[in-house]
């Protein structure tokens, strides 16, 4: 699934969903190849009325701008607490060794942004920058019960119906460069003295696809430059005992996922696995992986409320 799963059940630091990824998107802006649009939805239990994100988190959308799946550049989010319902949000931008920080760091490039809480989108503008942040309908769709009932699906989308809290960043592309990046995004909350790493994504479903109870948190923990070293051997196990390949195919599969990092070259026609966009159906893919192609669907597809223009997510159910 996204990543809607894993971290209600293991989130170390706070039980509060606000705090959980649930899918992390990029693609090129409809009209416009100057720009592209960095999507992270979060809240993977039905965002409550009045809460707004998480006040004492940062969300962090990350990119690694030379393959070493070190981040070079991020683009960090922070909430004010929620007022009356109301809150106002502020994105900062970093580059080089800050942007490694898990505090939100750099300049600020938009600044107290409303945060829209009901169906009308307010949407902030500054310099080249567009933002949004709020509570959207859920773009992910997957027929959850049939993937965790041995694949046996019936192309019922556990995800149509319900919301989560989106935010969404137009940027230009000379942000990210000539070429391919890889992307990522966490959330991360302070507690105390510290600022600790909650849950985070790359590629989409990688976690609870490879993952299971425990395992899941120690992933959430990691950051792309740990991958290999963390999980490799155990991501390779997992293709070789439960979808039958040999180790040699598992091993040149698992070298494709990891790091995990969602790959994306707006100069190159979009669509998963170049980047994201938010109709892509990256559970097929999945499923066909994990089946050795004996199954090539789960029988569900894009929602129809999608958006062309920022927010670009649909509105709230």
């Amino acid at each position: 699934m996204g990543d809607h799963f894993d971290t209600t059940i293991v989130t170390p630091v706070d039980d509060d969903p606000r705090l959980g990824v649930t899918d992390l998107f990029a693609f090129p802006k409809p009209g416009d190849p100057d720009t592209s649009v960095l999507i992270l939805c979060v809240s993977p239990e039905e965002p409550k009325a009045g809460m707004g994100f998480h006040p004492e988190g940062v969300y962090q959308i990350n990119v690694d701008l030379d393959g070493d799946a070190v981040t070079d550049l991020a683009y960090s989010v922070t909430f004010s607490p929620a007022d009356g319902g109301m809150q106002t949000a502020t994105v900062r931008r970093a580059t080089g060794e800050p942007a490694r920080s898990r505090e939100a760091s750099g300049e600020v490039v938009v600044e107290g942004a409303p945060v829209s809480m009901g169906p009308d989108p307010a949407i902030s503008e500054s310099g080249p920058y567009r933002f949004f942040a709020g509570i959207r309908s859920d773009p992910f769709f997957a027929d959850y019960d049939g993937f965790v009932n041995d694949m046996q699906f019936t192309g019922a989308d556990y995800f149509a119906g319900k919301n989560v809290l989106g935010i969404v960043l137009e940027v230009p592309n000379t942000d990210l460069g000539s070429g391919a990046v890889g992307i990522w995004a966490r959330a991360n909350v302070h507690k105390g003295q510290e600022t600790l790493q909650v849950d985070r994504i790359g590629g989409p479903g990688t976690n609870i696809g490879f993952n299971q109870g425990e395992d899941m948190q120690a992933y959430n923990l990691l950051e792309p430059t740990e991958d290999v070293d963390h999980a490799f051997d155990k991501f390779v196990s997992v293709l070789v005992q439960r979808s039958g390949y040999s180790e040699e195919e598992a091993k040149g599969i698992v070298g494709q996922i990891l790091p995990d990092l969602l790959h994306y070259d707006h100069a190159q026609p979009a669509g998963f696995p170049n980047g994201r966009r938010l109709e892509d159906d990256v559970i097929d893919g999945a499923v066909a992986l994990f089946s050795q192609g004996q199954i090539t669907s789960d029988k569900t597809g894009p929602h129809d409320d999608y958006l062309t223009d920022l927010p670009y997510l649909g509105p709230p159910n």
